[in-house]
């Protein structure tokens, strides 16, 4: 289980409603109760859609992607990879792929499901505020920085990666 889902999952465990008011300028939790699923009771997750980054989606057979540049990190490669022989990606913006029908992410559906591609980008814009660094934050703690600079300068120890501005 994500470390996303344990607090409502253990929130309803205690009897205590997981929603909380987090405050002014803080998106609420994203956090979905996933005890009837661990459990066995129901065999289907809540989580219908997941925003992987600020820029792509999986909503069921569909991944949006706003952009995605032709660059390495998109390439096709060969049964003897890392063999050298691999094919750059095309460039898109936006994409939609039918994963299921097409795990390479080959054939580029945007043009052929406008309506679909659509709905997924504003879908993706509702989500994006649940993504760390692009979540629109507008409370009060606004000095931040990274955890590997956090942890490097205590020692390896966690805290609070973000104090108030000012």
């Amino acid at each position: 289980m994500a470390p996303c889902f344990r607090f409502a999952t253990f929130s309803s465990l205690a009897g205590v409603d997981p929603r909380d008011d987090p405050g002014e300028g803080v998106p609420p939790s994203d956090s979905l109760d996933l005890w009837p699923v661990l459990a066995g009771i129901n065999g289907t997750s809540p989580r219908t859609s997941a925003a992987l980054t600020a820029a792509t989606l999986v909503v069921g057979d569909y991944k949006y992607i706003a952009h995605q540049p032709a660059v390495h990190d998109a390439a096709w490669v060969t049964a003897e990879y890392p063999d050298g022989n691999f094919t750059i990606g095309p460039a898109c913006q936006p994409c939609l792929f039918n994963v299921r029908l097409d795990p390479e992410e080959r054939t580029n559906l945007n043009e052929t499901e406008p309506d679909l591609t659509a709905k997924l980008a504003d879908e993706l814009a509702a989500q994006t505020h649940f993504q760390t660094g692009d979540d629109h934050y507008s409370g009060p703690y606004t000095q931040c920085m990274s955890l590997a600079n956090f942890t490097s300068a205590h020692r390896g120890f966690l805290g609070p990666l973000c104090t108030k501005g000012g």
